[in-house]
C-alpha cells in the first residue's frame, strides 16, 4: 500500500531489503541512516496509529525535552484483542503514564538495587518509537536477534540520558496468541531477558505450573465481573493454556539461556 502510494507522492520513499538480511537493529539502523531529519520515527507493520495527532504528538513530545535521546507512545488493544491481554497491556501503559514522562535514573544506588525499577526504566518498543537522529550517531541500536530496543534503553539510561513517554501518541498494537505461539514467545523472550539483563523469569517448572493456576483462577473472576455484553466465552477456554504455556515458555528459556552460558563457561575454561 505505501508503495503504491509513493508512485503518487514525491515526499514518499520506499526501500526494501531481502528478507534475509533482516534484523531487528540491523534493520531500523539501516532505515534511520536513510532519514534526513533531525528524528526518525519508528513504527511496525502491526501497528496502527489511533489517530491522524500520532505523528506529531510523538515526535512534538521528544522535541520539547532537548536532552532526550528518543522516546515511545502507549499502546492500545484492538476491539478483538483477547480480553486478558488488552486488561494487561492497558494497565502496564496506565502504571507508565503515572509516573513523570521524562524517564531517567534518579537514584543510581536505588537503580542498581530495584530490580522493579530498572525493568520499568528500560521498557522502551520500537513499535511506537521516535529516536533523535543526533543521539543515534552516537549510540546505534544494538545488533541482537531479539529486544533491541529494550537494550538500547537500557544504555540510554546508564549513560545518564533521557527518554520521554508520550502516552498521547497511540498506537493500536496486541497479539492474539494460541498456546504454541505463547509458548514460543515466551520462551525467546525468557532467553533474552537471562543473557541480557541476567532476569531469571520462571526457575522451575512446578512453581510454572501453580503460578499458571493462579493466574487462571484470577483471569477467570476478572472476565465474570466483566459488564455485559462481554468479549467471547472462547476466551474462558483459552485463558488456562495460554497461562500454562506462557509460563512453562519463560521456565524453558531460562534453562537454555543457563545451559548456553554453562556451555560458553565451559569453553572458555577448556582453551
Amino acid at each position: 500500500m505505501l508503495a503504491e502510494k509513493a508512485r503518487t507522492d514525491s515526499r514518499l520513499k520506499v526501500f526494501s531489503i531481502p528478507q534475509a538480511e533482516f534484523g531487528h537493529g540491523k534493520t531500523r539502523n539501516y532505515a534511520i541512516g536513510l532519514c534526513r531529519g533531525d528524528f526518525a520515527v519508528l513504527i511496525t507493520q502491526d501497528a496502527e496509529p489511533l489517530n491522524t495527532d500520532w505523528l506529531r504528538f510523538l515526535v512534538e513530545s521528544v522535541a520539547a525535552v532537548p536532552d532526550s535521546a528518543g522516546g515511545f507512545g502507549r499502546h492500545a488493544p484492538f476491539p478483538e484483542t483477547n480480553p486478558f491481554v488488552a486488561r494487561d497491556l492497558n494497565n502496564h501503559f496506565d502504571a507508565l503514564a503515572r509516573m513523570p514522562a521524562e524517564r531517567y535514573i534518579r537514584d543510581r544506588a536505588e537503580y542498581d538495587r530495584d530490580v522493579g525499577l530498572r525493568q520499568t526504566l528500560h521498557f522502551h518498543s520500537d513499535n511506537n518509537a521516535c529516536i533523535r537522529k543526533a543521539y543515534w550517531q552516537q549510540h546505534p541500536l544494538p545488533e541482537i536477534p531479539f529486544g533491541e530496543d529494550q537494550a538500547w534503553a537500557r544504555g540510554v539510561m546508564e549513560r545518564g540520558d533521557k527518554l520521554v513517554y508520550v502516552d498521547g501518541a497511540v498506537v493500536r498494537h496486541a497479539h492474539n496468541f494460541g498456546p504454541l505461539e505463547n509458548y514460543k514467545r515466551a520462551k525467546e523472550e525468557a532467553v533474552y531477558y537471562a543473557r541480557e539483563f541476567g532476569y531469571v523469569l520462571e526457575k522451575r517448572p512446578l512453581r510454572a505450573l501453580r503460578r499458571s493456576f493462579r493466574q487462571t483462577f484470577r483471569d477467570v473472576k476478572y472476565f465474570l465481573g466483566l459488564p455485559k455484553p462481554r468479549p467471547s466465552w472462547k476466551w474462558i477456554c483459552l485463558v488456562g493454556p495460554l497461562n500454562l504455556a506462557r509460563r512453562l515458555g519463560y521456565w524453558r528459556g531460562a534453562k537454555i539461556a543457563f545451559l548456553s552460558n554453562c556451555s560458553e563457561v565451559s569453553g572458555k575454561k577448556g582453551t
